[in-house]
């Protein structure tokens, strides 16, 4: 439930009243807080309209007190009245515009009608108020032992002398609005809550406080929100230098592999090279041995057939490299007949010359003659198979 609201505040002088009416008709806009401009046509001014009219007024009803006031009596009570801000949320304007009326009528029962000098209902700030001005004029009836006389005086202790009066009145206000329809109830009494009233200039200095301790908080964070968005640019810009470094690196990595590869590749075909060599040695080998297994056939041979230039050729065989690797390709592969055949002559040339020195001998002379009639089969190997022994 919303609270009703009513403050009072007491004013001697006219250079003071002169201050509120500044505010009351808006005189100088720039100098209330949360003042809505496109509102202020809303407001409402009852009784006096300018500051002179207030003081003719106020003077008019000091007039009409029956005992000089004293030069330091309080000439205007300012009644503030208005509500909590949620009583107003969603409240058409008219029915604003009842309830601060009734606020009004509030004042006129407690002070007099006669002594409501001027009301002025703002509509252009937060919260919808209204600030009745009163002259606190008592009246009492003065009795003696001769007669009774009614005296009307300059009294605002009349009506806020003492924290008594000021809770009663709160009260009354608060039972006057509930009887006029408003849910509204009154609030915690500051001698129980202990609370401090905080005048409004006061309030709305304070509100302008935090508002600027609210915007150097924003100004900060701004501040900080920009270096953190500095340093997160920062931070993608060296991002993006790492990741091409990055790219660069897997670049020179994929060449590096790429180089290995060729190198495994160009190594494998050395190791396959060097291999099929090897194994060409190893075939010549096993032809050479085959050719001397053949020739120690020959030998065995030749000693059953008693033909000695078979054992002539073999020891030219035996002495001529070249001529025994031809011949063991001739017995081993009949496709090399013909390479055989070809080379004939120049194997004759080489035991020729080997045999030089022993040209008188009978013997070589017979081998001699047998090499170079030796004629292989055109289309396969000579009849005779040297490497079988046992023939």
């Amino acid at each position: 439930m919303a609270y009703a609201i009513f403050r009072v505040e007491k004013y001697k002088t006219n250079h003071a009243i002169g201050g509120i009416m500044r505010h009351h008709l808006r005189e100088a806009p720039e100098e209330v807080d949360g003042l809505d401009p496109s509102r202020s046509h809303l407001n409402i001014t009852i009784g006096a309209a300018d500051r002179p009219a207030l003081f003719r007024a106020i003077k008019a009803r000091i007039a009409t007190t029956t005992r000089k006031p004293r030069p330091d009596a309080n000439r205007i009570i300012e009644n503030v009245f208005t509500a909590s801000p949620e009583f107003f949320d969603g409240m058409p304007y008219e029915s604003q515009k009842t309830y601060l009326l009734h606020c009004v009528d509030f004042a006129k029962e407690v002070y007099g009608a006669d002594n409501v000098v001027g009301a002025y209902l703002h509509f252009d700030e937060k919260s919808p108020h209204c600030h009745v001005l009163c002259v606190p004029i008592e009246t009492s009836t003065r009795t003696t032992k001769k007669n009774s006389r009614h005296i009307t005086a300059l009294n605002a202790g009349h009506y806020l002398g003492g924290s008594e009066k000021c809770i009663n009145l709160q009260t009354r206000f608060a039972e006057f609005v509930q009887r006029k329809g408003y849910d509204l109830k009154r609030g915690e009494p500051k001698s129980e809550t202990q609370r401090r009233h905080v005048p409004l200039r006061e309030y709305y200095a304070e509100i302008a406080a935090s508002h600027k301790a609210a915007t150097e908080l924003l100004a900060q964070a701004a501040s900080e929100a920009s270096a953190t968005a500095q340093k997160r640019r920062q931070a993608e810009h060296e991002m993006g230098r790492l990741k091409l470094d990055r790219e660069a690196i897997e670049a020179e990595r994929e060449a590096i592999q790429k180089r290995h590869t060729e190198a495994d590749a160009e190594w494998s075909r050395a190791r396959a090279a060097n291999q099929k060599a090897r194994d060409y040695e190893d075939r010549a080998q096993k032809l050479a041995h085959q050719g001397l297994a053949g020739i120690q056939g020959v030998k065995r041979l030749a000693a059953i057939a008693n033909r000695p230039e078979l054992a002539g050729m073999l020891e030219l065989l035996a002495e001529n490299a070249t001529a025994r690797e031809l011949l063991a390709l001739y017995q081993h592969d009949p496709k090399m007949a013909l390479v055989v055949q070809n080379n004939v002559a120049l194997a004759i040339g080489m035991s020729d010359q080997n045999l030089a020195p022993k040209t008188g001998d009978e013997k070589n002379a017979v081998v001699i003659t047998a090499l170079k009639g030796l004629k292989p089969q055109e289309d396969g190997p000579a009849a005779f198979d040297w490497g079988m022994p046992g023939h």
